[in-house]
């Protein structure tokens, strides 16, 4: 990608992607760590594009530490596969 990198809220990407998330009633969501999958338009050329607000290194490591064995857990489906 040639073109540098310019900041964008992800709020409406992900809003566009149609990705949801089940949460109880009462529930608020305190952080969130975004892995992005970006494709050059111009070259198609493929990059991972990490957004995470304000958390640290460690609780970045923490969180897909936790995505990589929620994932890998077994009997886990995602919610379009049931």
């Amino acid at each position: 990608m040639t073109t540098p990198r310019q900041p964008r809220k992800v709020g409406e990407i992900i809003d566009g992607l149609n990705i949801v998330a089940d949460l109880e009633p009462g529930e608020l969501v305190e952080s969130a760590l975004v892995l992005l999958k970006v494709v050059d338009q111009n070259d198609g050329e493929v990059a991972l594009v990490l957004a995470s607000g304000n958390l640290s290194w460690i609780d970045q490591m923490g969180f897909l530490a936790c995505a990589d064995a929620i994932i890998r857990q077994e009997g886990f489906q995602q919610a379009d596969d049931a």
